[in-house]
């Protein structure tokens, strides 16, 4: 059970390996005791405040400038604007002169993509998430940051991001058995 150990980050197998190591060399293997092994490497990974140091580390999206994520998202919240004010509203003023612009694949890509990358850079800047398994049972904290600027990217870029899985899936899933 050794190769478990190393699924651990590195800083981590520093500070406490030897320990496990010793722990596991007394314990018999279980399903259990590898899917708890599994999930601990996967949370230090996700989690870990070590450095190779030994001292602690802070999550590095919680100094990302909330115009980040706004300007990550423009592309798309630009382009759900132009089409609402052309098909909905018949003013093709900023839709018209984009249309060549938002035929490229490649400007398509990032204008549809924008809105989940600003959604998740976003999340990251205003959540913390723990788990912890204590005794026979998981528990976790959510930890939401009052930074007002992350959190009108998060409501915009989670409202495009769903506007766009919306028309994704009517597009291809409905439209397609109606017609």
């Amino acid at each position: 059970m050794r190769w478990l150990v190393r699924l651990y980050p590195q800083c981590w197998r520093n500070r406490y390996g030897l320990e496990l190591e010793a722990t596991l060399e007394q314990t018999r293997p279980t399903p259990r005791i590898v899917l708890d092994l599994v999930a601990g490497a996967l949370d230090a990974h996700l989690h870990s405040q070590l450095t190779s140091e030994g001292g602690v580390m802070h999550n590095p999206f919680t100094r990302t400038p909330a115009a980040l994520p706004q300007a990550i998202m423009l592309p798309g919240l630009v382009f759900l604007t132009a089409v609402v004010l052309k098909y909905g509203l018949g003013q093709g003023f900023l839709f018209d002169p984009l249309e060549g612009f938002f035929s490229n694949d490649l400007v398509e890509a990032i204008t549809v993509w924008s809105p989940l990358a600003a959604l998740l850079l976003s999340a990251a800047a205003l959540f913390e998430i723990r788990l912890e398994r204590r005794e026979d049972a998981w528990s976790g904290t959510v930890t939401v940051r009052r930074r007002y600027g992350h959190i009108v990217a998060f409501i915009v870029s989670a409202a495009l991001t769903l506007t766009f899985v919306g028309y994704f899936i009517t597009e291809n899933y409905i439209y397609v058995r109606i017609g």
